[in-house]
């Protein structure tokens, strides 16, 4: 659906004491056999979980009497992504909790630091009033919160606190690899760490580098990740902008540890699939002048090998258990091949929000698609579904699954993989703690995709064509929400399908059998009619839809 992002205004518009608990922590030194002169020392540090091991890593960096402790979820990454370089910035850890509850060995951790303050990063979602009330029992200073209406705005007020002329590192907000091993590079230089949207600059990460006005800007990560146009507009912000990338992010982290770190003797290891180690991992690391570099669970990969190689350090240290870095990262062994892509990572718990359905997704012209929906009153949404688009690189023209996202007013949509015109299951999974969506086809989690919604939450079934003379013919069947988690006050479905009061430009949505909620099955059909010359589905909402809302005390 490439005009999700009218959603908002086309649909949108039609809607109206302290008890202090011993945690083990590890930190374990390991010798690597061969010849001492050539082998380093391999330190690994760990715990039960990944806030222990967030605990464990601080533990070996920090001496108590720091002057301030940030404090991000462990759920999710884009506020500790920026909150990790503020937090070096101001000489302090990062460490991670979660939304309701502050772990056992965080509060051992926070008892032995002593913080002079304490930095609360994100929204109440992220990290709940009740943890910031009791984070304020370790620390004799205040406890403050950084918080913005997105993630791009949460990391341009974090860089408020850098003086004016800082370095800046510029990283997409949608996925963590690439600004992982900028929190190491971005924490040595004092540099700030801002993220944007992957097509168009966000408004709020503009004003930040107007501000800051940088000495230099360094995107990290491909043109898929930081488009061009991206690049071309951050040299209105600085005179040097620079981009590192590699063939994937191990090839990245490699890039931005010799750029930034080429004399380095030790070096930290994390996990390439996740992020929760690297998140304190990585500022730690940076502190103490050493790069972060990424690596498979059971092997480094060939860029990974290469850079260790270049620098032959003097000490390694591994963050995570050997469930995340394997005795095979322990000594140091090259990947035979490529590692493949990291699995995508399903969040714990029960999702707030389950929407499955099968799509036959079918039409004739330049373009057309099938899609499932979830957005809130705020104009937030998360599509998934199928879409054929002869004008797109992806496409060229054969159905593919694909994701697109409306968050604080920004548009993102990514192609994920080849689908097919027969009928496909498809479930959008949302857990509301980690602001996180997962895309399945069938049973298998194809993408994550980084959301915030604002229940009371809205669902859709769409269908949609690009141009005029352009056709869909969509089956969308067994349609099924689950959703909420205050029963039954905030749960299940108000109502019955809407499928009249949102059509347009000759697409309309019918419900072919009467069930009027769970089960519903659907047709969208039409040939596109009436739109204006030079306009599309970018410019204008093309769709035949289907709409039902959450229920809500009573409404």
């Amino acid at each position: 659906m490439r005009n999700f992002r009218n959603y908002g205004d086309g649909v949108l518009r039609k809607l109206r004491g302290l008890v202090v608990v011993a945690v083990m922590t590890v930190c374990s030194v390991i010798a690597v056999a061969g010849p001492a002169s050539a082998s380093p020392t391999i330190t690994r540090f760990q715990g039960l979980d990944r806030y222990a091991t967030s605990a464990a890593i601080v533990d070996a960096n920090y001496h108590p009497g720091v002057p301030v402790a940030y404090v991000a979820t462990g759920l999710n990454f884009p506020d500790a992504l920026a909150g990790g370089a503020a937090a070096a910035n101001a000489g302090g850890p990062l460490l991670l909790v979660r939304p309701t509850d502050v772990p056992p060995a965080i509060a051992a951790e926070l008892v032995r630091l002593k913080p002079g303050r304490i930095v609360v990063l994100g929204g109440v979602l992220a990290v709940g009033p009740a943890v910031a009330s009791a984070l304020q029992a370790y620390t004799t200073g205040t406890v403050t919160r950084v918080a913005g209406a997105d993630r791009y705005q949460t990391a341009a007020t974090l860089a408020a606190g850098f003086a004016t002329g800082s370095r800046v590192y510029i990283a997409t907000g949608v996925n963590f690899p690439d600004a992982l091993a900028a929190t190491a590079a971005a924490a040595a230089q004092h540099a700030a760490i801002l993220l944007t949207d992957p097509l168009t600059l966000p408004p709020a990460t503009a004003q930040a580098l107007a501000t800051l006005a940088p000495s230099s800007i360094t995107i990290v990560g491909a043109a898929g990740a930081v488009s061009a146009n991206v690049e071309q507009q951050l040299a209105a912000y600085s005179p040097t902008v620079t981009r590192i990338s590699g063939a994937d992010r191990y090839a990245t982290a490699a890039a931005i540890a010799a750029a930034a770190f080429p004399a380095a003797k030790a070096i930290y290891i994390a996990a390439g699939g996740g992020f929760a180690d690297a998140l304190t991992g990585g500022p730690a690391a940076g502190a103490s002048g050493q790069p972060l570099l990424l690596a498979a669970p059971t092997c480094l990969p060939a860029p990974t090998a290469a850079e260790v190689s270049t620098l032959a350090p003097t000490t390694v240290t591994l963050l995570g258990g050997t469930a995340a870095l394997g005795t095979g990262v322990e000594t140091l062994t090259t990947c035979a091949s490529a590692p493949p892509p990291p699995a995508v990572v399903v969040p714990a718990g029960a999702p707030y929000l389950t929407f499955s359905a099968t799509l036959t997704e079918g039409g004739a012209g330049t373009g057309y698609s099938a899609y499932i929906n979830a957005h809130d009153a705020n104009a937030n949404a998360i599509s998934v579904g199928i879409q054929t688009d002869s004008f797109s690189p992806q496409s060229h023209g054969v159905p593919y699954y694909i994701w697109e996202r409306v968050q604080g007013g920004h548009f993102t949509y990514q192609y994920l993989a080849p689908a097919s015109n027969t009928a496909m299951p498809v479930t959008l999974a949302w857990w509301q703690g980690a602001e996180t969506a997962v895309f399945y086809a069938g049973s298998t989690p194809i993408a994550n995709v980084p959301v915030q919604l604002n229940p009371r939450l809205f669902f859709g079934i769409e269908g949609d064509a690009r141009i005029s003379g352009d056709s869909v013919n969509d089956t969308i069947s067994n349609a099924h929400v689950t959703v909420g988690t205050s029963c039954p006050t905030y749960c299940g479905l108000n109502g019955a399908w809407n499928t009249s009061s949102f059509n347009t430009f000759g697409l309309a949505a019918h419900n072919t059998n009467a069930l009027p909620q769970n089960g519903a099955n659907f047709t969208v059909t039409g040939t596109v009619t009436g739109l204006a010359a030079g306009h599309d589905w970018d410019s204008d909402v093309v769709s035949g839809i289907g709409m039902i809302a959450q229920y809500w005390a009573g409404q």
